[in-house]
């Protein structure tokens, strides 16, 4: 551990983390009742260097409030650290309440409801070597190197050449090749750079106009959810509904055109349907003719025949001698243009009567079509 300063403080575990303010966080600072950052006298802070190796970066604030519990004897410390490496490095002050009066303990500046932050950690970045500052209450000698500072010390008068020599020699510096500077005077800055958190028990609860704030922006906010949510809802909804629009519009479409297109084939379909028992009739007597069923040489003639409900009735004129009944009906069926024939009783002598039904005609129910043959 390296420790430059002359006081030390114990610390207290668990105070909220400060990080660098913004503009949001100006805002919110109103909204939640807490001031703006205050700069701590240099004075009043202290510094030193605390090993941190093996600790996790979530355990750091615990680890730095224990050690400095250990090391320092105050009873209620702030303090800001940021890594370096293996070790961070620490600035801490006095947060204990103010001595009462007749005291001899020194009053504490700090009032609940501040926000601290040491003046160093507001300062602009200061160039490498040694070089002395003024403070808002005193001055200090600092030993800068890359960006780190090595030594720091407080003097509440512009240190005298002893002084001087002496931190020089604790700088590991040489005193005669390094004379004390003139003093330099740094404005300060709004802001504390984002590698630094900070600690500390100044912060009060929140506030009546906090929890009112909170009150009214839950609220909002879920007002604002509620209608966002049904929006998206209705949103999905119409997009839903227009879908089904465009698809029944399609179909109504499509169904519109189909029905057109049977309207404009329905006469042509009602001639053809008309026209196909004829063309099976003639195809049958072409056929019965084409076989030799009826000729002079068979002397076989078709007196009658009639078409009636996808049935058909023949009458024919047969020989008395030399005519065989299951030769003839045999002949008819092998054609193949009839099916289902059987023999109709109570026809005439020297007649044959049969009834069939015509094969391929699938249009039953048609008007009966009657007629003699010649």
């Amino acid at each position: 551990m390296q420790t430059e300063n002359e006081r030390s403080p114990s610390a207290q575990l668990g105070q909220p983390e400060m990080r660098r303010p913004t503009a949001l966080a100006g805002i919110a600072a109103w909204c939640l009742g807490r001031p703006q950052l205050a700069p701590l006298s240099r004075r009043l802070c202290h510094r030193l260097v605390l090993d941190l190796k093996g600790v996790p970066r979530r355990m750091a604030a615990s680890s730095i409030g224990l050690q400095l519990g250990h090391l320092t004897g105050l009873a209620k410390p702030g303090y800001a650290w940021r890594f370096d490496g293996a070790q961070a490095e620490v600035w801490y002050w006095d947060e204990a309440p103010a001595a009462p009066a007749g005291s001899a303990a020194p009053a504490s500046p700090l009032t609940p409801g501040t926000r601290p932050c040491p003046e160093v950690l507001l300062r602009p970045a200061l160039p490498d070597g040694l070089g002395v500052l003024r403070c808002q209450d005193g001055f200090e000698a600092v030993s800068q190197s890359q960006g780190r500072t090595l030594r720091t010390r407080w003097f509440a008068a512009v240190p005298s050449a002893a002084a001087w020599q002496q931190f020089v020699r604790d700088a590991g510096g040489d005193p005669s090749r390094h004379p004390m500077p003139a003093t330099q005077s740094l404005a300060l800055n709004q802001a504390f750079g984002r590698a630094w958190s900070i600690h500390t028990s100044m912060l009060r609860p929140l506030g009546r106009r906090a929890w009112l704030t909170l009150a009214v922006l839950a609220l909002g906010g879920m007002a604002l959810f509620s209608a966002l949510s049904y929006s998206i809802k209705l949103a999905q909804r119409i997009d839903a509904v227009r879908q089904e629009h465009a698809a029944l519009s399609g179909q109504y479409g499509t169904a519109l055109t189909l029905q057109r297109q049977i309207e404009s084939q329905r006469q042509q379909l009602s001639l053809v349907a008309d026209v196909q028992p004829k063309v099976l009739q003639l195809r049958v007597m072409a056929q019965l003719a084409a076989a030799g069923l009826f000729d002079e040489a068979t002397q076989v003639s078709l007196q009658e025949w009639e078409y009636r409900n996808n049935r058909i009735r023949l009458q024919f004129a047969v020989p008395a001698e030399g005519f065989v009944l299951g030769e003839f009906l045999e002949s008819i069926e092998k054609l193949g243009l009839l099916s289902n024939v059987r023999l109709l009783p109570g026809a005439p002598p020297q007649t044959v009567a049969l009834q069939a039904t015509l094969a391929g005609d699938d249009l039953p129910g048609k008007p009966a079509k009657s007629g003699a043959a010649p």
